[in-house]
C-alpha cells in the first residue's frame, strides 16, 4: 500500500510538469515574411500623419518586442508564489541480530515534510513580480510615445525635405534662364565674361546644396520605413500631409508639469527606485524562517508494532539573519534616488536649454514669415512693373526672382530647425505640445502601484 502511494504520487507529479514546445527560427522565411509586410500598398493618395501612426502601431517590431515582454512578465505576476514543494522520503529499513525472530528482518517506511513560511517572503514576492509587470507596462507606453517622436521628427522632415527639393528645382531653372540669357549678351557683346562665370558658379553651389538635401531626404525616408515596416519606394508615391507649427505661447511652467509626469527617462528612473524598494522589502522578508511541518509513519524492524510522528522544525535566525543581501539592497534603494535626482536635474536643465532654443528659432521664422517675405514678395512685383517700364533688364529682374527664391528656402530651414527643436522639448515632456495630436499616441497611461506597508 506504501509503496503504491509513493510511485502514483511521484507519477502525478511528473505528468503535471509542462514539456518543451520547440519554436523554428528560419531566416528565409522571416525575410519573406517581412518583405512581404513592407509591401502592402497604401491604398490612400494622401498619407496623413494619423494613419503613419496606426500604421507605426501595428507593424513596429520593436513594439511587438516590448508588448511580448509585458505579457510574459504579466503572466509571471499573475502566478502567486506558491509554497515550496514537500518532501516525500520513503525506503527500506533493515535490521540484524534480532532476538525471537530470524536472523534479519526489512521493513519500509514512509515520511512527508513540508515548509510554511512565516514571514511575508511570499507576498512581497508577489508585489515584485506585479511591479516588474507593471515596469514592463510602462517601458511599452514610453517606447510606443519615443517611437511616436520619431514617426513624427522623420515624417516632418522627409516632408519639408522634398519642398525644400522643389524650391531647389525651381531655383535651378530660374538660373538656367539666366544662364541662357547671360550667354546670349556675352556673345553679343554687352556684359563681361565674369558675368557668366558668375552665373556657373551659382548653379554649381546649387547642384552642392541640392545633393545634401537629397541625402537629408533619403535618410528620412529610410527611417520612416523602417518605423512603419513600408518600403521607401511606396513612401515616395503617397503625399504627406503638411503638418502645423504647435503655437508660440507655450509657457514654461506647463512644459515642466507635463515633463514632471511624462519624461521617458525621468519615468524609468522613478520604476527602477519602485523595484529597488520592493528588491529590498524582499530581503528583509527573507529574516523570518519557515516553519518545517512533517509525518513520518515507520515500523520497527522485526515488530509487529508502528508508530507515527508529526516533527517541528524551524530554524533559529541566531546568525544568518541575511544581513548582507539587506545591506546590497539598502544601498541600491539609495543609488535609484540618486539616479532619479541626477535624472531630473540633468532633464530640467536639457529643457530649458531646447525650450529657449525653440523660442528663439519661432520667433525667427515668424520675422521670416511676417516682415521679410511681404517685403520680398511686395520688392518682386516692383521689379515686375519696373522690367515693363523698361527701367531695369531682364537679368536684374531674374536675380531678383532667385532672391526671393532663395528666401523661400532659408524659410523652409528655418521651419526644418523650428520643428527639430519642438520635438526636442515633446520628447522631454513625454507627449506633443499640440493638444489635437494627442490621439496619435498610445493611450495608455504610465501607471503606478502602492505597496503594501
Amino acid at each position: 500500500m506504501k509503496k503504491n502511494l509513493f510511485f502514483s504520487v511521484v507519477l502525478i507529479t511528473f505528468v503535471s510538469c509542462q514539456s518543451y514546445k520547440p519554436i523554428e527560427l528560419e531566416p528565409q522565411e522571416i525575410l519573406n515574411e517581412i518583405e512581404a509586410q513592407r509591401s502592402r500598398k497604401i491604398e490612400q493618395e494622401t498619407f496623413t500623419f494619423a494613419e503613419a501612426a496606426k500604421a507605426m502601431n501595428q507593424n513596429n517590431l520593436r513594439l511587438q518586442q516590448i508588448r511580448q515582454k509585458y505579457q510574459g512578465l504579466q503572466e509571471v505576476a499573475n502566478i502567486k508564489t506558491p509554497w515550496a514543494n514537500p518532501t516525500i522520503t520513503a525506503g527500506p529499513a533493515k535490521g540484524s541480530r534480532l532476538e525471537e525472530t530470524t536472523s534479519s528482518s526489512t521493513q519500509g517506511f514512509v515520511g512527508i515534510a513540508f515548509n510554511i513560511p512565516l514571514g511575508p517572503r511570499l507576498r512581497r514576492n508577489d508585489e515584485l513580480n506585479e511591479l516588474s509587470a507593471l515596469a514592463a507596462f510602462n517601458e511599452q507606453v514610453l517606447s510606443h510615445r519615443e517611437l511616436y517622436f520619431s514617426l513624427r521628427e522623420s515624417y516632418i522632415s522627409f516632408a519639408l525635405s522634398q519642398k525644400s527639393i522643389q524650391l531647389h528645382k525651381d531655383i535651378e531653372a530660374t538660373l538656367t534662364t539666366t544662364q541662357k540669357a547671360t550667354k546670349k549678351l556675352f556673345e553679343l557683346g554687352s556684359t563681361s565674361k565674369l558675368s557668366l562665370t558668375e552665373v556657373k558658379l551659382q548653379q554649381g553651389e546649387l547642384k552642392l546644396d541640392k545633393f545634401d538635401q537629397m541625402s537629408q531626404s533619403k535618410q528620412s525616408l529610410a527611417d520612416l520605413s523602417s518605423l512603419l515596416v513600408i518600403d521607401e519606394k511606396l513612401l515616395e508615391q503617397v503625399q504627406l500631409e503638411t503638418i502645423q507649427l504647435p503655437e508660440e505661447k507655450v509657457k514654461f511652467d506647463s512644459l515642466k508639469e507635463k515633463f514632471i509626469l511624462n519624461n521617458p527617462d525621468l519615468a524609468r528612473a522613478e520604476m527602477d527606485f519602485h523595484l529597488a524598494d520592493a528588491t529590498l522589502r524582499l530581503e528583509l522578508a527573507k529574516q523570518y524562517p519557515d516553519l518545517s511541518v512533517g509525518f513520518d509513519a515507520e515500523q520497527e524492524v522485526g515488530e509487529r508494532k508502528r508508530t507515527y510522528s508529526v516533527p517541528f522544525s524551524i530554524e533559529l535566525p541566531i546568525f544568518d539573519r541575511n544581513q548582507q543581501s539587506i545591506v546590497i539592497a539598502q544601498s541600491e534603494r539609495e543609488q535609484q534616488l540618486l539616479n532619479y535626482k541626477e535624472v531630473l536635474n540633468a532633464k530640467i536643465t536639457e529643457l530649458k536649454k531646447t525650450y529657449t532654443q525653440q523660442l528663439l528659432n519661432q520667433r525667427k521664422l515668424k520675422i521670416m514669415r511676417e516682415v521679410l517675405m511681404p517685403l520680398s514678395k511686395s520688392n518682386l512685383e516692383d521689379a515686375k512693373r519696373a522690367l515693363e517700364l523698361g527701367t531695369i533688364d531682364a537679368l536684374r529682374y531674374m536675380d531678383m526672382i532667385k532672391d526671393h527664391q532663395e528666401l523661400l528656402l532659408q524659410e523652409v530651414q528655418l521651419e526644418i530647425n523650428t520643428w527639430v527643436k519642438t520635438i526636442q522639448v515633446e520628447k522631454l515632456c513625454g507627449i506633443p505640445l499640440k493638444e489635437t495630436t494627442n490621439a496619435n499616441i498610445d493611450t495608455l497611461k504610465i501607471k503606478k502601484m502602492e505597496l503594501q506597508k
